[in-house]
């Protein structure tokens, strides 16, 4: 099947899953930026292609935070999905990710977050490299406005001050 072909298929079935589908794998070897690029072609390149985060000139850093979250996740047994979750996990008990799947592979994989511990110094480790200042490139193109930030909420107490 040529790429063209791979890509064509995998739009239809476009979602917007953690980490462009390459965090639902089991942690590998921290991978050079070339081989990144082929695994992010493989999920669907042009899909991606329109995000600020995946332009060449924020590509390599955030290919860098990839990698070390993937070390991290390596090293606690776990997918760096599982590792983004368990993070989400040890923020509070007024904080509850809700992941969303269609497929019961993808439900095991979350449910195992909960069984990744963090530590104090794994939880700073982290956000010393994940923080959203540290990521390059905003999460939508220009000119596409989040609904969320412009919501109309039923209780005006729901909204953060």
């Amino acid at each position: 099947m040529a790429l063209d072909d791979d890509l064509k298929s995998d739009d239809q079935n476009a979602r917007g899953d953690v980490a462009a589908n390459l965090s639902r794998k089991k942690a590998t070897p921290p991978q050079p930026a070339k081989k990144l690029l082929i695994k992010l072609r493989t999920v669907s390149l042009k899909r991606y292609m329109a995000l600020p985060r995946f332009q060449p000139e924020n590509l390599e850093t955030n290919k860098t935070i990839f990698e070390r979250v993937n070390e991290i996740a390596m090293k606690k047994g776990c997918t760096p999905s599982q590792l983004a979750l368990a993070w989400l996990h040890h923020q509070g008990n007024d904080v509850c990710p809700i992941p969303g799947t269609t497929k019961i592979e993808n439900f095991n994989d979350n449910i195992g977050a909960l069984s990744v511990k963090l530590t104090p110094q794994e939880m700073t480790e982290l956000e010393s490299f994940a923080a959203v200042d540290v990521v390059k490139g905003d999460r939508f193109p220009d000119g596409f406005v989040p609904t969320w930030k412009n919501s109309d909420t039923p209780l005006s107490s729901w909204k953060a001050v």
